[in-house]
């Protein structure tokens, strides 16, 4: 009888049927508490804070006082809200107008794992996604580069190849920013820079002037 309810809750969802609100919020629920009753949680909290909306808005300590409501649940319900209103707000996004303010953005992401990453801007610069296309550069991920360029379709590209060691560019590197050059002019998108970040900094072809028509930056 319980699992009847969930299955036909999650249907409806699914078919785009118009529920209360208490609803939407129980079928959230069903992910946190995979095996409990959480229809009188959702009353509760729908009860306590309003609205869905006021529910994903309140704090851990709000969230908490309710009721049948524990840490897990709230933190999993505040989560859910900051994903929700940081992902639709464009202030939510950093601006990059510059070079040197990718290199301070990557800066501050330090620990990312190693492997090339293009970072998708929009034509304010905003970076509004940023796809890890491989571990490494070689062989270069053509495929995948193609593929997140033409599904994010952004007005340009910063990329950054995240390494071991020192951030010096090699003919692998220099492969890389070719073919990504060629990939980003044939989708009509600008590749403001590609840069390598190392244990002792960040190198840029752009600041360095380093020609990547050529294989080892040849002129």
């Amino acid at each position: 009888m319980h699992e009847g309810h969930r299955g036909r809750l999650l249907s409806k969802v699914v078919a785009g049927d118009k529920l209360y609100e208490h609803e939407y919020l129980e079928a959230l629920l069903f992910a946190a508490c995979p095996r409990r009753d959480v229809n009188g949680v959702a009353h509760s909290l729908v009860d306590r804070f309003g609205s869905l909306e006021g529910v994903l808005q309140a704090d851990e300590a709000q969230l908490v006082s309710v009721r049948g409501v524990g840490v897990n649940i709230a933190r999993y319900l505040m989560v859910l809200g900051k994903c929700l209103c940081g992902g639709s707000s464009c202030t939510s996004f950093a601006c990059i107008k510059s070079t040197a303010q990718f290199r301070a953005f990557l800066t501050a992401r330090a620990g990312v794992a190693c492997g090339l990453e293009l970072h998708m801007l929009d034509a304010d610069g905003r970076v509004k996604r940023i796809a890890r296309v491989a571990d490494g550069i070689s062989p270069f991920p053509s495929r995948k580069v193609v593929r997140a360029i033409t599904a994010y379709r952004p007005y340009g590209v910063f990329a950054a190849h995240v390494v071991v060691g020192r951030a010096a560019p090699s003919r692998e590197d220099d492969f890389a920013a070719r073919e990504l050059e060629d990939i980003c002019n044939l989708g009509g998108v600008r590749l403001y820079d590609y840069c390598i970040a190392g244990e002792d900094g960040i190198f840029s072809y752009f600041v360095e002037d380093r020609v990547i028509g050529k294989p080892g930056g040849e002129r």
